[in-house]
């Protein structure tokens, strides 16, 4: 079986993303932050809930959040918030098979619900200072 590839869009939408590792969002504030530029970019995705697993320490964060791609690939820029700042730990856009110590298990969700206000200060009030694009 063959690993599946992150394409050149896939690249972009993570160096996008990335201007928002440092705001003070937790991991349910982020997959809404970029839940709003996805939809705005007319890109399809799903919302999860649900836990992270660090198979390799046992450590368990749940409740957590984060978003699915295209039925592969996932976006979670706060996994290493609560497993540590490490390589075996996922971050940004990957696919699952990547970390393979690492299990997300979830359900989605249709609204996370947070306005548009709300979204702007936990963004640190950058959030309209971003373009993701559009799904290719």
């Amino acid at each position: 079986m063959s690993l599946p590839c992150k394409t050149r869009w896939h690249d972009h939408v993570e160096l996008a993303l990335l201007c928002w590792d440092e705001c003070s969002a937790d991991c349910d504030g982020m997959t809404a932050i970029i839940s709003y530029h996805l939809r705005k970019a007319f890109v399809p995705h799903t919302c999860i809930q649900g836990g992270l697993n660090d198979r390799t320490t046992g450590a368990l964060v749940a409740p957590h959040f984060w978003i699915c791609l295209d039925g592969e690939f996932l976006i979670d820029l706060r996994a290493r918030k609560w497993l540590g700042d490490e390589e075996s730990i996922p971050h940004g856009v990957f696919h699952p098979s990547f970390f393979p110590n690492v299990s997300y298990a979830g359900k989605p969700v249709s609204d996370i619900g947070y306005d548009k206000e709300t979204l702007e200060a936990i963004s640190d009030w950058t959030l309209d200072e971003l373009e993701i694009p559009g799904a290719v």
